[in-house]
């Protein structure tokens, strides 16, 4: 599971912008492409920052076996 969502996190940063530098995300730019916003079901609206953190936040907890993914 922490696998799967750190490298569809990186994928996603990839495919965005070509490259998976944090130094790039933390540019004027690089912030203005990730507030795209597209429709996610029952979830509503959400941006494409958000999904990425979101992924990342998943893939954080579950390589350090917090409760829920300790089995």
């Amino acid at each position: 599971m922490g696998d799967l969502t750190l490298v569809l996190a990186l994928l996603l940063l990839f495919l965005v912008y070509g490259e998976t530098s944090f130094a790039l995300l933390f540019t004027p730019e690089a912030l203005n492409l990730l507030q795209l916003q597209f429709y996610v079901g029952g979830f509503g609206s959400l941006t494409l920052g958000e999904v990425i953190g979101f992924l990342f936040f998943i893939g954080a907890v579950a390589k350090s076996a917090q409760i829920g993914l300790h089995t």
